[in-house]
């Protein structure tokens, strides 16, 4: 469920951004207002999200690399229980064998 949810703020976050820049591209930009002040304003915010992104991102590294020692440990565990299930199968398919071949021998003596 997390998963789903950030992947959905991710396309959401990416749908608007998108949209934002085509606006840029097509020639929404307009510079006239622009001063050396507001110039230095833009820069400043744009450096304290560069710094936020690359917290989150650090963050998201160590998760993944946790998540993915988790996962492999669990694999190793799927993969053992697969081996013990299949082990059972047999031994089911062998006492079935046997099984049969008493109901027959039980047969035979009627």
């Amino acid at each position: 469920a997390r998963i789903m949810e950030g992947n959905e703020g991710i396309t959401e976050f990416n749908a608007k951004h998108i949209a934002s820049n085509t606006e840029l591209l097509a020639g929404s930009l307009n510079a006239t207002g622009a001063t050396p002040e507001s110039n230095a304003e833009r820069i400043e915010s744009n450096a304290a999200r560069i710094a936020e992104i690359e917290k989150r991102a650090s963050a998201n590294s160590e998760l993944i690399e946790a998540n993915s020692e988790i996962l492999k440990r669990n694999k190793k565990h799927i993969e053992k229980n697969a081996e013990l299930m299949h082990e059972r199968l047999e031994d089911i398919e062998e006492n079935h064998e046997h099984l049969l071949e008493n109901a027959k021998k039980i047969a035979d003596l009627f």
